[in-house]
Parts: C-alpha cells; structure tokens; sequence
C-alpha cells in the first residue's frame, strides 16, 4: 500500500506508527534500490535540472528516527529535510524536493515558492499518482526516475523567469538516510 500526504497541517501522535517504525529493519532501504539504481537517478536529476533554475533533490528514507516516529509523520518529516538539506535556500528559490519513505511507502512533493506560484496542487497529485502506481508494482526505482522526469518537465514548462544560468547549486546524488 503506497500513499501520499494528507492535508492535514499538524501531525497525530501515533503509537502504530511508532512501532512499525521501530520494527523497520534498516538494511532493507538499500535493498530497494540498486547503486546502478541510485546513479540512474543522479543523471535524471541532473537532465531534470537543464534548462530552468530549477534544483531538484531526492531523499529517500528508510524509516523515520525512533525519538521522531510517535510524533512525526512523513508529511512533517519530509518539511523538516526540506529545511535541513537547504532545498529552499536556491538563487530563485526554486527547489523541489521528492521524499520517499519506504516504510510507509510514503511520498511526499515540496515545492519551494519560486515554482509553487505557477503550478496548481492537481499538477503536483498527477505526478504523485504516477509515481505511486510505479510503487505499487514495486518498482520503486523507476517510480523515483518516472518522479524526477515528470518535475523537470514541470520545471521546464512552468517556470517562467528567465535567468541566468547559476549553475548546480544542490547535488543531484540521491540521499539514502
């Protein structure tokens, strides 16, 4: 079962949600993506990034930290990396972050406000559901890839400033945490 954020803005403390992620095994998240995988996905972010400001980040966790789990959901979790990894700290802030977390096989899609004034939430739940019907056949890999192309292309059509080109400013390596 693979879903997405709910819309609700504050998280519920949750011990089910604590317990399964305590009883995660950390050493299945490599599992779910080879390092041919991960590298796959490092050229199509950096093909996802030409041609816009745009800077895309993929971070892909396994299970959320224990003394976060009761009260953090994916939804909270994949904000708090947004902020930590600077995705919004861009020339034109324009990053956009695609969060998995494979023990909830959960995904999440940040937009910084440079990129989410232009596109409408239905724009960002297509994408989500696209990625997500690649989740659900276990082909998590692919989803990702499917992911970061369908953000360029929404980067590419979308993003209306003309700029300069600053170059990368975020790796385009995938995060395992």
């Amino acid at each position: 079962m693979v879903k997405q954020a709910d819309t609700q803005l504050s998280p519920t403390p949750s011990l089910k949600r604590w317990w399964r992620h305590a009883l995660y095994l950390p050493w299945r998240t490599k599992g779910y993506f080879t390092p041919s995988q991960l590298e796959q996905i490092e050229q199509a972010v950096g093909v996802a990034e030409l041609g816009h400001p745009g800077e895309v980040m993929v971070i892909i966790e396994g299970n959320l930290p224990l003394r976060q789990a009761y009260w953090v959901d994916s939804r909270q979790r994949a904000l708090d990396l947004f902020s930590l990894f600077k995705v919004w700290d861009t020339q034109y802030n324009s990053g956009m972050l695609l969060y998995v977390n494979i023990c909830e096989h959960h995904l999440e899609l940040l937009a910084d406000r440079g990129i989410d004034q232009f596109v409408a939430p239905e724009h960002w739940q297509t994408i989500c559901d696209q990625v997500i019907a690649e989740f659900k056949q276990d082909k998590y890999a692919q989803g990702v890839l499917a992911g970061v192309q369908l953000i360029g292309q929404t980067l590419q059509a979308f993003y209306t400033l003309q700029v300069e080109d600053r170059g990368n400013e975020r790796a385009n390596r995938p995060i395992l945490i």
